[in-house]
């Protein structure tokens, strides 16, 4: 070999090794940036995940306590006979019925009637 190819091969050599380092670098940052928007899009999809079932545990909670609310809605109808002959055994016997098949029974915890007294004193 001639001392410029040597002369060459050794500046070569000694620019090979920062260029090598800056590119290494350049790709670790490049590497960084895009595991940081991969992880930014699983948390994005993560989060909608999580609402989406909220909002379906909320749907479903809202159904639920709407047909239970109907349910005693019809279970708890007195017509006016009745109260007015005292039965009110029927009207126990009902939200006895309708708690031993709730799965919502603690909503309720007591029934009151109360009968409006006609005249001032």
């Amino acid at each position: 070999m001639t001392p410029t190819r040597t002369a060459l091969r050794g500046r070569f050599a000694a620019a090979a090794l920062p260029l090598g380092v800056v590119a290494l670098l350049g790709l670790l940052v490049g590497l960084g940036a895009m595991q940081y928007r991969w992880l930014d899009e699983i948390r994005q999809a993560e989060l909608q995940r999580r609402r989406a079932a909220a909002r379906g545990q909320a749907d479903a909670f809202a159904r639920d306590l709407d047909r239970e609310v109907g349910r005693l809605g019809v279970l708890l109808s007195v017509d006016q006979r009745a109260l007015a002959e005292g039965r009110f055994g029927e009207l126990g016997d009902r939200l006895r019925a309708w708690r031993s098949e709730s799965p919502l029974r603690a909503m309720l915890k007591d029934v009151w009637l109360l009968r409006a007294v006609d005249g001032a004193a």
